[in-house]
């Protein structure tokens, strides 16, 4: 059972990983005025949302194991 939430967690963090790659090649190319990069973090934030709370979800309950 375990192994098996290891497993799981890794895969989710190497999807994490990749979206990460795709967001850091594709920053916009204009400058990054303080309200422009406070869009784009919201995008991003929005954008891995869902597989953060999953790896969370993951470590609490491998640390509660």
């Amino acid at each position: 059972m375990k192994n098996k939430l290891i497993l799981e967690y890794f895969h989710k963090v190497k999807r994490q990983r990749i979206k990460a790659k795709f967001i850091e090649e594709n920053l916009p190319q204009n400058e990054l005025t303080a309200t422009r990069l406070g869009r784009y973090r919201v995008e991003i934030k929005k954008y891995l949302h869902k597989e953060m709370k999953e790896i969370d979800g993951l470590v609490k309950i491998l640390v509660g194991s």
